[in-house]
């Protein structure tokens, strides 16, 4: 089991996370929320420690522990005074290695994860946005949700949580990272005493692994149950380990970062034709998107605002960035990413995240210098690729209903002038 170590003696704390590649991508197709369901059975007691006890001798270190669910991972961590290490090596060695499964458990989180579903389906706008996904995801795994499937989560056993646990938590498919207070020599040492022994089991089946992500391109328009109207460029991504992740940080930070970012300058506060505009990427093993969406109060014409969202991405490809905006963006953006390494617990998540979506570490080590090697060119080019129209997206989305206020309120943001 891969042990990941960064030293940081400013304060006397330190962060421990367990990466599995254990996520949506890896559930049986008719057991669609059985990552979810195993996290929180990871809290449900192990041989040593009973239900619920790891978030409790955590807390009692003056620590904190949590665990989500992603795509392609279960990531489990905790932050803790320093001299509390060995108690964190203890308590994770437990629940990774003798993890109880038993159908007493089962039965308890099965309730737990079928209310969370539940609550989070009631909201119209959750249903909505997961009927999107499934729109521009098409059958991939991405376009399901962590949380699964009613249907599949009833039907999921101990049986089945066993036969995950086997095929998934094992050294061969996790790695750890630990930083802060700490000394390497005293990590590799804790880790031979509690992980040492632990091995792969001999007669596991080949993993499969799902295809490239190719999200839906071209130009549609969706009536889903949205508080407002909202249009949107979509733009896929490769795979997180082909992606220039200083690149696209820049190219983020450029057109969307701030009230002074071109969108938001331009949508929000000049032409006064959305109440908000921004960006998000989300960066994956087989493939992402980044988006840029502009969210407006009607009446008005969505072919209006997704011109000027347009218009700015195709403005940064043709021309590429303002030099000086360009210096300002990357200063700013070096400055915010030179403060999270200060944080052992951001940087235990940053040091894990490089690991698992570029396949090194180190990435993350060196992500300051890889940003100062950026230039105004490499954005362009970036941008190219990224908005070309065989990688794009058009979307609108229109409100099933529109509440009686919503024109008069747009009418007047449209006219008031602050």
């Amino acid at each position: 089991m891969p042990f990941i170590v960064a030293e940081d003696h400013a304060v006397p704390a330190a962060a421990f996370g367990i990466w599995a590649r254990a996520g949506v991508c890896d559930e049986p197709s008719d057991r669609r929320g059985i990552a979810h369901f195993f996290e929180h059975m990871m809290f449900r007691g192990s041989e040593k420690f009973g239900p619920k006890e790891h978030t409790r001798l955590v807390a009692r270190t003056g620590g904190s522990c949590n665990a989500f669910t992603g795509f392609d991972q279960t990531v489990y961590h905790q932050t803790f005074p320093a001299v509390a290490l060995e108690q964190m090596f203890e308590l994770e060695a437990d629940r990774f290695r003798w993890l109880k499964l038993d159908s007493d458990s089962a039965a308890v989180e099965k309730k737990v994860v079928l209310e969370e579903l539940r609550v989070y389906e009631n909201q119209p706008v959750v249903r909505a946005f997961r009927r999107l996904v499934r729109e521009i995801g098409g059958d991939h795994p991405y376009a399901l949700d962590p949380l699964g499937r009613r249907e599949d989560l009833d039907a999921i056993t101990p049986e089945d949580l066993r036969a995950y646990y086997r095929r998934l938590y094992r050294p061969g498919n996790v790695f750890a990272v630990v930083s802060g207070d700490i000394a390497t020599d005293r990590v590799r040492e804790l880790a031979e005493r509690h992980f040492g022994s632990w091995s792969d089991p001999a007669d596991l089946p080949e993993a499969g692994r799902p295809p490239k992500f190719l999200p839906a391109t071209g130009a549609r328009s969706e009536r889903l149950s949205f508080e407002v109207p909202l249009t949107a460029r979509v733009h896929c991504l490769p795979p997180s380990d082909q992606l220039d992740h200083a690149g696209l940080e820049l190219l983020l930070a450029l057109l969307a970062d701030g009230e002074s970012s071109p969108l938001q300058e331009t949508l929000v506060k000049k032409k006064r034709l959305c109440v908000h505009a921004g960006a998000h990427h989300f960066k994956l093993l087989h493939g992402g998107v980044l988006v840029f969406y502009g969210a407006f109060l009607p009446p008005g014409k969505h072919a209006v605002r997704r011109g000027i969202i347009r218009e700015v991405c195709e403005r940064l490809a043709a021309d590429g960035p303002d030099v000086e905006e360009f210096e300002k963006r990357l200063r700013r953006f070096r400055k915010r990413r030179a403060a999270e390494s200060y944080s052992v617990h951001k940087r235990m998540l940053g040091l894990g995240e490089a690991q698992l979506l570029e396949g090194s570490y180190l990435n993350y080590e060196v992500a300051l210098e890889d940003l100062a090697a950026v230039t105004p060119e490499r954005v362009r080019d970036l941008a190219r690729v990224l908005f070309a129209t065989e990688n794009t997206l058009e979307l609108d989305i229109v409100p099933e209903k529109t509440r009686w206020w919503m024109p008069l309120a747009g009418l007047f943001m449209r006219i008031w002038r602050r």
